[in-house]
């Protein structure tokens, strides 16, 4: 994620207990670095993988207890409680899932009442744009599909609109540009691509 998020500001369901955090698509635990210390972390990822990779990132964060790592498909968090986490946070996940809606569905199930989800979705661009025209082509011959795990540009905001059944505040938003040589050259079409994001914080009502 790109900034630091406010969890640490956020009172536990369970008063006096830990913040509990639970991270759908955690893959090699990318977004460790911004949570806040002595929180309690459930992973959860469809690549079974991953775990042990995870397990080794986690040695450099020994402030953050790994409750369990649960290998599950996003669309159906069976392993997760209902009314059991504090903070769900997506990150890119969305563009390779089956159905959002069912994702989003699970999502306001296992967060307590006022529980907040976080989500930093890639997405496409203006349309017109030199990178929305490449988003398109490789969305059309189903090359980053093929390349990234089912993986296709689109948008998010309107799937989390059409849930209508979360507060939720985002903003669009575009890395730093550069040239588009540079990043053929130096770091390759899919940095390029992924430029694009929607971010934003979304709360399940009490």
């Amino acid at each position: 994620m790109s900034d630091k998020i406010d969890i640490s500001s956020i009172i536990p369901f369970k008063k006096n207990g830990p913040i509990r955090i639970l991270e759908v698509g955690i893959g090699p635990g990318y977004n460790l670095e911004f949570y806040p210390k002595k929180c309690q972390l459930i992973g959860l990822d469809k690549n079974p993988y991953f775990e042990n990779v995870l397990l080794g990132n986690l040695q450099k964060h020994p402030e953050i207890t790994l409750e369990k790592f649960v290998n599950e498909r996003a669309e159906n968090m069976a392993s997760i409680p209902s009314n059991s986490i504090d903070v769900v946070v997506t990150s890119n996940v969305h563009c390779s899932v089956d159905n959002s809606q069912s994702v989003l569905k699970e999502i306001r199930r296992v967060l307590v009442p006022g529980g907040r989800y976080y989500f930093l979705e890639h997405c496409l661009d203006e349309p017109g744009t030199t990178r929305f025209k490449w988003q398109m082509f490789v969305n059309k011959i189903r090359l980053w599909q093929l390349t990234w795990h089912g993986c296709i540009f689109d948008e998010f905001e309107p799937k989390i609109s059409k849930f209508g059944r979360f507060n939720y505040k985002g903003k669009r938003y575009t890395a730093e540009h550069q040239p588009f040589i540079y990043y053929v050259l130096l770091i390759g079409l899919a940095a390029y691509l992924t430029s694009s994001h929607y971010g934003g914080c979304a709360i399940k009502e009490k």
